[in-house]
C-alpha cells in the first residue's frame, strides 16, 4: 500500500498524507529504491480515503466470537461501522490478483524523492505498478469490491 495516484503522470504531493511511507520515511525510502521485485502500489484512490469503497457495518452481523467483529468494535468503541478497505483490498489482490476488480499501471515506475513525494516516470521500467479502479460503462465498479471483501471475510472458510 502506499501513494496517491493522481493525475497522468501520475504524482504524490502527499496532501492527504501517506502514512505507510512516512511511519518510516527512510525504510520505505531504501524498499522502494532497492526492493529485487516486482511492487504493485495501492494507492489511496483505489481502496482507501478518499476512494469511497469502505466496509464494516455488516460485520455486526457475524457471531459475537468472530475475530473481525471483535477488531471493528474494539477499534470504533464497541459497533461495527464502515471504513476503507485498504489492508484486506491489498491482500486481496497479492493473492488473487487484479481479476475483474482492478486494472494495472505497470509501464513505467516511481520516481520517489526523499521528501517522499514522486512522480510516475512512464519512460523509466523499475518493475513498479499500481493499480487503478477498473471502469464498468464508464463508472468504477467500487460496489462489487466492497461486495467480494465483505463476501470473503463474512463466509466462512468451509463454505469457500
Amino acid at each position: 500500500m502506499g501513494g496517491n495516484f493522481i493525475g497522468k503522470p501520475a504524482r504524490d504531493d502527499l496532501k492527504l498524507g501517506n502514512v505507510n511511507f512516512q511511519k518510516d520515511a527512510e525504510a520505505a525510502l531504501f524498499a522502494i529504491r532497492n526492493w529485487p521485485g516486482r511492487i504493485v502500489f495501492v494507492g489511496r484512490e483505489v481502496a482507501s480515503v478518499p476512494s469511497g469503497v469502505q466496509v464494516g457495518q455488516a460485520f455486526s452481523k457475524l457471531a459475537d466470537d468472530h475475530p473481525v467483529r471483535i477488531a471493528y468494535e474494539a477499534y470504533f468503541g464497541g459497533t461495527c461501522i464502515d471504513r476503507h478497505i485498504a489492508d484486506p483490498a491489498t491482500v486481496l489482490f497479492a493473492v488473487r490478483g487484479p481479476g475483474d476488480l482492478w486494472d494495472v499501471q505497470d509501464k513505467g515506475s516511481m520516481r520517489l524523492n526523499d521528501d517522499l513525494t514522486f512522480e510516475w516516470d512512464y519512460d523509466v521500467d523499475k518493475n513498479h505498478a499500481f493499480l487503478l479502479k477498473k471502469q464498468v460503462n464508464g463508472k468504477p465498479n467500487d460496489r462489487l469490491v466492497e461486495r467480494t471483501v465483505e463476501t470473503l471475510i463474512m463466509t466462512p472458510a468451509a463454505a469457500r
